[in-house]
């Protein structure tokens, strides 16, 4: 059921992705125009990225908006699911391109956990490796972290939807502004290791 709040929830989460089932390479796209969120059968021209989910994932998604909202609960089982696709795709979009990376400032080796619903514990999700030209998000931890990020899911998910609106928008000032804004952030939910 897409209600103002569904719509609400994924604006700037979900703008135009193109999306893969694991399980059978089924191929979709989710466009997110402000008012609704339509399906395209197969992946658009135009996507900003795509992810990889497993079926039971989107089954899970769509059973957590079908009541019409999204509580706190499902947003952090929406958040754990998307989290690491949603950001390795975007990510590595945003860092192929030299002058965004020297915005970034990034770290050799960044570990990102998510906390628990209940914030009682970390759960690990991805490491960002950044030893050449190209940046690689792991599942998982990796590696002696120069960085740590501990996230909980309204986290996570601001995060998200600043830097698809700097993706979508795409120019100096979007980037810049969003570069302001990250490293404000980046004090709040990271840990600097030397």
């Amino acid at each position: 059921m897409q209600t103002p709040q569904i719509i609400n929830y994924f604006e700037n989460v979900i703008s135009k992705v193109g999306v893969i089932i694991n399980e059978s390479n089924e191929k979709f796209t989710l466009e997110h125009n402000g008012v609704e969120i339509l399906l395209y059968h197969d992946i658009c021209d135009d996507v900003a990225y795509i992810i990889n989910l497993n079926l039971n994932n989107i089954e899970n998604i769509v059973s957590h908006a079908y009541d019409g909202k999204i509580d706190n609960q499902e947003s952090w089982k929406i958040i754990n699911v998307l989290f690491t696709p949603m950001f390795k795709s975007t990510f590595q979009l945003t860092m192929n391109n030299n002058w965004r990376k020297k915005l970034s400032n990034l770290e050799e080796i960044t570990h990102t956990y998510l906390y628990s619903f209940d914030k009682k514990e970390l759960i690990g999700k991805h490491t960002i490796i950044n030893k050449s030209q190209l940046v690689e998000i792991k599942l998982g931890i990796q590696g002696e972290a120069n960085r740590v990020y501990k996230l909980d899911s309204d986290n996570a998910l601001i995060f998200q939807k600043k830097m698809q609106k700097a993706i979508i928008n795409d120019n100096w000032y979007e980037w810049l502004k969003f570069a302001k804004w990250y490293r404000d952030w980046q004090e709040d939910v990271s840990i600097l290791i030397k």
